[in-house]
């Protein structure tokens, strides 16, 4: 006989990660027993291309009212290195799609990577419109599904 308990955070959380197309742990999980590898965080499906300054700051604002979202987003970025942010809620809560504001051009790339480990949103470079001290403003939008 077999009995199996699903954590369904912990799925959620993987699924998140494979989704963004990370690996499914942020690190290698190892049976304590036969010292057999159950889990692989790899080096992830984006690859090296993940080389900016990890000390970049991170502004997460909730642009949809939808609670955790920016939890969620912080997740996954920290699964990317990054380590400082700043969360919160934006202005309003009626944005319909996540953007990731850079205003550095040299920051271009990076923007575009957390778009695609997000699976969804835009980068975009601020021209003035946006108030915000830090390397990046992220702002999810209602087609963030936690």
């Amino acid at each position: 006989m077999w009995y199996e308990v699903v954590d369904e955070d912990e799925w959620r959380a993987m699924m998140k990660r494979v989704d963004a197309g990370l690996p499914p742990t942020a690190e290698d999980q190892v049976d304590d027993l036969t010292g057999t590898v159950i889990a692989s965080a790899g080096t992830g499906a984006l690859g090296s291309g993940y080389n900016v300054d990890r000390t970049a700051t991170l502004r997460i604002r909730n642009g949809s009212g939808t609670d955790g979202v920016c939890a969620d987003a912080q997740s996954v970025l920290e699964s990317m290195g990054y380590k400082n942010f700043d969360l919160g809620n934006a202005d309003s809560f009626d944005y319909d799609k996540t953007i990731v504001v850079y205003k550095d051009p040299n920051y271009e790339n990076y923007a575009n990577q957390i778009v695609e480990a997000f699976g969804l949103g835009k980068a975009v470079e601020d021209d003035g419109d946006y108030l915000f001290d830090s390397d990046f403003l992220i702002i999810i939008g209602s087609d963030w599904q936690i």
